[in-house]
Formats: C-alpha cells, structure tokens, sequence
C-alpha cells in the first residue's frame, strides 16, 4: 500500500513539473522523500532536477553530487544513467553547455522505463 501511495506522488510530482509548477512537485515528492525506500534509487538525482526547476542551483548541486556518491559502489545500467543524468545536469549548472558528449553517453545505456520517465535528457 505504501509504495502505491509513493508511486501515486511520484507521478504526481513529475506531472506538475511538465506542466512548469515546481512548488506543487515539490509538495508531492517531499512526502515521497519522507518515506524512501531504495526501491527509488533514482529519487536524489530527481530531488537536485526539482531543485533545480526551483531555482535552486547550489543546493541542486550538491544533491546531485549526493545521488552519484550513494550510487558510487552500484555499477548497473540504471545506476551508470543515473550517475551520468548527475554528471550531465552539473556540467550544464557549472560550466553552462558542451555536455553533449556526457548526455550521448547516458543515452546510448539501455536504462529501465521508471529511470528515464523521471530523469529525462
């Protein structure tokens, strides 16, 4: 039941980050984020992407740093897209473009559906 609850406000918040309303996603996902579980292994990278939409730029930083450090020890595909989504979104915060090369690589993975309906290149 609880991860159907969770499932629900996930969706819920990427739903209103398309539609450009950062405060409701933020609403949605900081009720997800009280109850994570690792089931969400994308949920830090997509917190820093919120973060981000907020105009939050350092502290998005720093929580994509966070989401690579904690899948530093996992090498799947999912976790690599991941990693490389993190490493995409703080070239493009810190050195402003040329980060095709890094998205190429995230792109070219084979990562699962959920991971890439959330962290879209």
């Amino acid at each position: 039941m609880l991860k159907t609850i969770s499932d629900y406000r996930l969706l819920k918040s990427l739903e209103s980050l398309k539609k450009n309303d950062a405060s409701q996603s933020r609403q949605y996902l900081d009720k997800v984020l009280g109850v994570r579980d690792e089931d969400y292994d994308f949920i830090v990278a997509f917190d820093a992407m919120v973060m981000g939409f907020e105009s939050r730029h350092d502290e998005a930083l720093r929580r994509f740093k966070e989401a690579r450090t904690l899948l530093e020890k996992y090498s799947d595909t999912d976790s690599q897209y991941i990693k490389l989504f993190c490493r995409y979104y703080e070239c493009i915060l810190v050195e402003g473009g040329n980060c095709d090369k890094i998205k190429d690589q995230a792109l070219s993975l084979k990562a699962g559906k959920s991971v890439r309906m959330f962290l879209k290149m």
